[in-house]
């Protein structure tokens, strides 16, 4: 979703126009009022508003409790209300509600959302009867490929026969009624089409060559996940669920392209992204997968896209780069910061990490351009898996792991809220993880209230760069920190 929310704000910014983002409860119109306040403040005049808020909390009606209902419902009714009263005596020239066809039709455990729809389409009648200058649609949307509509979801819309709507289709749709003038139909109940034109097929830059999406991948091996074939959950346990970490799944993707190339070496990745985390309860059992496509050389450089999957849930995806032998350059190392860092980072409960993952052994240096320290090396894979898949690690997941805590300790130490890796951009491998300790510098290049991009460099005791992760991309967040605080596994 941050991803989404950056990726969109760029994309507005591309225009020329103004745009801030801020995050407010819509049903409470104080807190409503004061980031209304602030945009008006901002980009002065408001000529349109457009009301998406949504909860979902399906269940039967005589399983579903008040605060379920109120929470759906709410969002909803109370949200639009509330953005109509502050702006009532504006000259406003559009208003848009995103209703659902469910309003019409329906669903099984959506009582509440149905209702909540329908007062969407009847407020705003009412609102066009008192603006007849200005366009007032309740667009009662079927499901849109994206938003609230998970994979699951979408293979149960299928199996209905209900097809959902593309991205660009329904925006393209929504600017062209928006186009027209007021008088028209309020009410619109827009479906998609299994006529509708397919889209394009998805490419991602890796490096310097395009890699389709749809690129067939063959399976390379499967890990069972559970927290007794993986005792380093136990160290590593967010909201009272146990995570995996992104660094053992580091270390999977280059098994798995290592598996299709024996005897290459692992010298790094490209474009290495989470898109869903994989959480699990203390009797949970999962059976992953780790896919692997076709290489392509470049530059004496083999690359194979990988992909570790859950079902046909996609978690994770990069391009891991193989060589014959590691490319020992010495190149400039970043400059480490030195002003004291004062707090403990496991005493004083600023990381989630369990004993296991006590990586950092002390901090060097923190301030505003960055963080640097020392971290100690990861165990033999047996003291972190059960039935390990090699003797020995490829790269290192407690250095990495440990990297990634610091780059936390940063954005705690700077905004007052912890963070959670999303995207690596490059990594490349010049040496072994041999030797210890490793030192780590992190140097943040950009950064705001909702993330930060470092730099992040591993150097071994002779002053030598054994690695560099570039574009290491974190997500900001305010709730983390009571997220942080559950590490203990909740009973299911």
């Amino acid at each position: 979703a941050n991803r989404q929310i950056l990726r969109t704000l760029r994309h507005i910014e591309a225009t020329g126009a103004s745009v801030i983002y801020r995050s407010a409860d819509i049903r409470h119109q104080s807190e409503l009022r004061r980031v209304i306040e602030e945009a008006i403040g901002e980009l002065r005049r408001v000529k349109g508003i457009v009301h998406g808020a949504g909860v979902l909390a399906d269940s039967l009606i005589n399983d579903k409790t008040t605060d379920q209902f109120d929470a759906v419902v709410s969002t909803k009714v109370d949200g639009y209300r509330n953005l109509l009263q502050l702006f009532g005596h504006e000259d406003l020239r559009m208003i848009v509600a995103c209703s659902s066809t469910t309003a019409r039709v329906g669903r099984r455990g959506q009582a509440d959302y149905a209702a909540a729809n329908e007062c969407l389409n009847k407020l705003s009648q009412n609102e066009a009867r008192r603006r007849p200058e200005c366009k007032v649609l309740s667009i009662n949307w079927g499901p849109w490929d994206g938003g609230m509509v998970t994979s699951e979801l979408k293979t149960l819309f299928e199996s209905e026969g209900v097809a959902v709507i593309p991205l660009k289709v329904g925006a393209r749709y929504l600017a062209d009624e928006l186009s027209a003038p007021p008088g028209g139909p309020v009410e619109l109940v827009i479906l998609g089409s299994s006529q509708s034109p397919s889209q394009p097929k998805t490419v991602v830059p890796h490096a310097k060559r395009m890699v389709s999406s749809e690129a067939p991948l063959e399976p390379s091996f499967s890990q069972t996940i559970s927290v007794d074939a993986l005792p380093i959950l136990a160290s590593h346990i967010i909201n009272g669920r146990a995570v995996v970490p992104v660094a053992l799944m580091i270390e999977w993707f280059a098994h798995g392209a290592m598996h299709h190339l024996p005897g290459m070496k692992f010298v790094g990745f490209e474009d290495l992204r989470i898109f869903k985390g994989i959480t699990l309860d203390n009797s949970d059992h999962l059976d992953a997968q780790l896919l692997a496509g076709s290489t392509t050389r470049n530059e004496g450089i083999e690359q194979l896209p990988v992909e570790l999957r859950i079902g046909n849930t996609l978690h994770a995806r990069a391009m891991v780069c193989l060589g014959s032998q590691h490319d020992a350059t010495d190149i400039d190392r970043h400059p480490a910061p030195t002003r004291a860092y004062a707090l403990d980072p496991y005493k004083d409960d600023l990381l989630f990490h369990g004993p296991a993952l006590h990586g950092i052994v002390r901090i060097d240096g923190c301030d505003e351009t960055g963080i640097a320290g020392q971290c100690a090396r990861a165990p033999a894979p047996a003291q972190w898996i059960r039935q390990p898949l090699r003797n020995t690690w490829i790269t290192d997941p407690l250095a990495l792991d440990a990297s990634f805590q610091m780059m936390i300790l940063w954005t705690e130490h700077l905004y007052g809220h912890r963070s959670l890796p999303t995207t690596i951009g490059h990594f490349n491998m010049f040496r072994p993880f041999d030797h210890e300790p490793i030192s780590v510098v992190a140097r943040v290049l950009k950064h705001g209230e909702h993330k930060a991009v470092a730099s992040i460099d591993f150097v071994n005791v002779q002053e030598q760069l054994i690695a560099r992760m570039e574009q290491y991309e974190c997500v900001i967040d305010p709730s983390l920190s009571s997220k942080f605080s559950r590490k203990t596994l909740t009973r299911p």
